[in-house]
């Protein structure tokens, strides 16, 4: 489903036939299987989406970064590499630090973020029987990532076999690993790291309702 993350011009015909190729290549041997959609990716067609993850007895997990700057930084290396993920661990992270513009920039891309997540927790409020519930990434991604998921997957209704046989097995359309494209902090990734964090703090603390930057 990436395509549509970039596709603006597509139908609510393809979108649904996307999803439908999108089920059909889960592996069916699985007693659980899902895959990760993005708010950008079902946005323009959101009413067909949950009547169709509705008629699936889709379940969701809401995914989000614990920090919303880094996610921030993420994109813009990503987009300065022209890549968004890695196939092996030992692969070169060749971007430099970023200078990014505090409050122009920096703050505008926080609260979007910020705002997008919440517009999510509230859509899938009003098609989802089952509970909305939250992880963060950095959890996820860590070696014991699915006991993060173990957590709350009887939450959703699944029972304790399932749970005891979860793995959190890869399957991708070319069977490739993927990894992690940048590791580190904001503080080795933003070049002028002192000056935006200053910058932030000064116009959270003068909010009178500011998203939260650590959200």
């Amino acid at each position: 489903m990436i395509r549509w993350s970039h596709n603006k011009n597509g139908t609510r015909e393809e979108f649904l036939s996307d999803l439908d190729a999108t089920y059909e290549d889960l592996p069916k041997s699985m007693k659980l299987v899902g895959f990760k959609l993005m708010w950008d990716q079902i946005a323009p067609f959101e009413r067909d989406a949950a009547i169709w993850l509705l008629n699936h007895d889709a379940r969701t997990i809401h995914i989000e970064r614990r920090v919303a700057l880094l996610q921030y930084v993420s994109s813009l290396q990503s987009q300065l590499e022209h890549r968004h993920h890695i196939h092996h661990r030992n692969e070169h992270h060749d971007t430099k630090p970023v200078v990014i513009e505090p409050t122009t920039n920096a703050y505008t891309a926080i609260r979007s973020i910020y705002l997008g997540h919440r517009t999510i927790e509230a859509w899938v409020s009003t098609w989802s029987p089952y509970p909305n519930l939250h992880v963060y990434y950095e959890d996820l991604s860590k070696d014991d990532g699915y006991a993060a998921l173990a957590v709350l997957l009887p939450r959703l209704g699944f029972d304790d076999t399932a749970v005891d046989s979860l793995n959190l097995a890869q399957h991708t359309h070319d069977d490739r690993d993927f990894f992690k494209l940048h590791d580190g902090g904001c503080n080795d990734r933003i070049e002028n790291y002192d000056h935006v964090l200053d910058a932030l703090a000064l116009v959270h603390n003068n909010q009178s309702s500011p998203p939260s930057l650590n959200n």
